[in-house]
């Protein structure tokens, strides 16, 4: 690292804006190159290339100026670029659920981050649903009730319970479509490791 790069790295892990400004357009070009290299949308990237940098100033007490601080700023960019791709592919399960009518068991968990992302991202879109598919749809997946349960509760026939969760699924799947991201072939091989 040159002396430079040095004493900015320095100044930034003091809280010198100053110094973050320098490396940030020290950086900028190439880092977000790196990440639309990897993203292949402009919008995604710049996303992610702001986030990487918001993570920089957070974390930045944690640098050791002793180690490449290039490699320290293209690990966060890396690791965002895979958090990222994660959130895709769980959308993508969510897509599978709806197209093969399977349970919501997954839904359920929230062990990780990304599940409770998931978790927030599938809640948002079902408590837009119309109010009678929301909560049919809710004591369907969530609560587990059966199709009789649920038409005694609401004195609705079974076949209307069926067609407010087929509405409900297609108003979701609608919604994930419209917002999908592309998912290229490079996020499998990098998740899966593959080429690393």
């Amino acid at each position: 690292m040159a002396n430079d790069e040095y004493a900015l790295v320095c100044a930034l892990i003091q809280g010198s804006d100053e110094a973050f400004l320098q490396l940030y357009s020290r950086f900028k070009t190439r880092v977000y190159a790196f990440i639309y290299q990897m993203v292949s949308s402009q919008d995604v990237a710049q996303e992610i290339f702001q986030d990487v940098f918001v993570k920089l100033w957070e974390n930045r007490a944690h640098i050791d100026p002793e180690q490449s601080f290039n490699a320290y700023l293209y690990t966060i960019a890396r690791n965002s670029v895979y958090s990222f791709w994660r959130k895709c592919l769980n959308r993508r399960k969510l897509e599978q659920y709806l197209n093969t009518g399977g349970e919501v068991v997954s839904l359920q968990s929230e062990n990780s981050v990304a599940d409770r992302d998931y978790w927030v991202y599938i809640r948002s879109i079902i408590d837009h649903l119309p109010q009678r598919c929301k909560e049919v749809f809710i004591l369907k997946h969530f609560h587990n009730k059966s199709y009789k349960e649920i038409s005694r509760r609401f004195g609705i026939s079974e076949k209307t319970v069926d067609n407010q969760i087929q509405k409900a699924k297609g108003l979701i799947r609608k919604q994930i479509q419209s917002e999908q991201l592309i998912l290229l072939l490079p996020v499998l091989c990098a998740l899966a490791g593959i080429g690393e």
